[in-house]
């Protein structure tokens, strides 16, 4: 078997991993009735030297004007570039950190957002955002630019906020009165590849997002009709 062959099966074993994982994470939170902060995708792939967007999501929130959240990954893998608004929070007042001191600066949208080793090979963003439109839904609230590096796997931590006062660098989300609203997270998993042909990984890949897809509708659809039968 040539070298080129045995990656294309490891690759694929490697997705379908991948979309197991998903399903039993969605199965293990759906009984929870929380808002859920979680990644999309879940459990990415990205080849050596590409870009990857990841959007930080949360899953039924009501009346929330505000978040921090901070997301760890191993630095010898991936990178991170980038941090970007989205539909959610693009009317947002407020935006911080926006140095490598952590300052934060209540006038400016974070383009290139900080990004801090805390320890070895290990790394995080943490971007926050304050006073856009008030929101009730599920939906992304920003999403993060990563390069891949070197071949590896490693997951992406999304810190729980349980003491803004211990632990001002983890996740916060936000009524619009800025108290707390309790919620649970869900951490992502991600794997670096070689470079592949864009005709061998993009269908690869379109197979994932649409298994992940599919799971997250069935997911979705057992809530709604839970919802329902409570009511």
């Amino acid at each position: 078997m040539t070298e080129k062959k045995a990656l294309c099966i490891s690759l694929i074993l490697l997705i379908i991993a991948s979309v197991i994982l998903t399903s039993v994470i969605l199965t293990s939170v759906s009984g929870n009735s929380l808002p859920v902060v979680s990644l999309d995708p879940l459990n990415p792939v990205v080849p050596v030297g590409e870009n990857l967007l990841v959007n930080v999501t949360i899953a039924n929130v009501t009346d929330m004007m505000g978040f921090t959240v901070m997301v760890g990954y191993n630095v010898s893998l991936i990178h991170a570039v980038c941090a970007y608004s989205t539909p959610i929070s693009a009317s947002a007042s407020d935006w911080w950190p926006v140095n490598a001191s952590a300052q934060f600066n209540f006038d400016r949208h974070p383009v290139i957002n900080n990004t801090r080793t805390y320890a070895t090979n290990y790394s995080y963003v943490w971007v926050g955002a304050w006073g856009f439109t008030k929101f009730t839904g599920s939906g992304a609230l920003v999403t993060i630019n990563f390069t891949g590096i070197a071949m590896g796997n490693c997951t992406l931590d999304v810190f729980m906020m349980y003491d803004s006062t211990m632990f001002p660098d983890e996740v916060e989300v936000l009524d619009n009165y800025a108290d707390p609203i309790d919620h649970t997270v869900v951490d992502g998993f991600l794997t670096v590849v070689p470079e592949f042909p864009t005709f061998i990984i993009m269908p690869l890949l379109l197979i994932t997002s649409l298994a992940a897809a599919f799971l997250g509708k069935t997911f979705w659809s057992r809530k709604r009709k839970a919802a329902l039968i409570a009511g």
